[in-house]
């Protein structure tokens, strides 16, 4: 992130919980402090018109998250606070959801009603509040189409599982002392069994995004050899794994 920040010419300090950024230009300032144990990323801008800024800085959020993890994008939600009272948000979601339904308010958690106009004008230009609207309007149409989402699931059947548990069974055992790839190998085994025993169409995909994260590691070992104990056909079986690896998570749309 602070990599990215810096593209734009901003001053920024970080420390492990945060970063603050001052883009002296405009005269606007910024706080993006990260709770690690309420996963929640907490921006704060400061000055007039700071919709531009804030507008880069969730952008950049918002790339980093789904880079991180299929799952915690899925999962994310944006809050913005409401004016006068402390550590009070509604849903952003929520907001446009409301919007695209021509209604012109919104309330809290207490029941009081605020102009859904006025708490976006806060945080972006009307340009952006009508794209985010274009893709809110999808959704809603989707869901109506398809109210029973979170129970329905992906069929796997057909897809090489059986296979390819074989093949990581193979190699977990062949990787020997190495300590290392014997936990990633048997962690993948965990993920795949967690894969065919989900009920849900979030519980699959919560497996398969770690498992792309166990073959996004294997794709960037050069040399199969140099980790384990069989001779250099092993490369072949390393190969193997990623095209079944690849096959598998081709069904819920992920690649790595």
């Amino acid at each position: 992130m602070v990599t990215e920040l810096f593209a734009y010419g901003w001053i920024v300090e970080r420390w492990e919980t945060g970063i603050s950024l001052h883009d002296s230009e405009n005269g606007l300032k910024a706080l993006i402090k990260v709770e690690k144990y309420t996963r929640k990323i907490t921006l704060k801008i400061g000055g007039k018109m700071p919709q531009s800024l804030l507008s880069i800085v969730r952008a950049i959020v918002k790339k980093l998250v789904k880079e991180l993890s299929e799952v915690v994008w899925e999962e994310m939600e944006e809050m913005i606070p409401v004016p006068n009272k402390i550590d009070t948000y509604i849903s952003y979601r929520t907001i446009l959801k409301r919007l695209a339904k021509s209604e012109g308010t919104v309330q809290d958690a207490d029941g009081d009603d605020y102009r859904i106009s006025d708490l976006l004008q806060t945080i972006e230009t009307t340009q952006e509040t009508n794209k985010n609207m274009a893709d809110i309007k999808i959704d809603i149409k989707n869901e109506n189409n398809n109210t029973n989402t979170n129970t329905n699931t992906i069929n796997l059947q057909g897809a090489p599982i059986d296979d390819l548990r074989d093949l990581l069974v193979e190699l977990e055992d062949a990787v020997g002392d190495n300590r290392a790839w014997q936990d990633n190998f048997m962690k993948a085994l965990k993920d795949l069994q967690a894969l065919e025993n989900a009920q849900t169409l979030p519980q699959q995909k919560e497996s398969a995004s770690r498992l792309k994260l166990f073959f996004k590691k294997a794709k960037d070992v050069k040399d199969w050899t140099a980790i384990t104990l069989l001779p250099a056909e092993i490369a072949t079986k390393g190969a193997k794994m990623l095209e079944m690896g690849k096959a598998l998570l081709e069904q819920f749309h992920m690649n790595f």
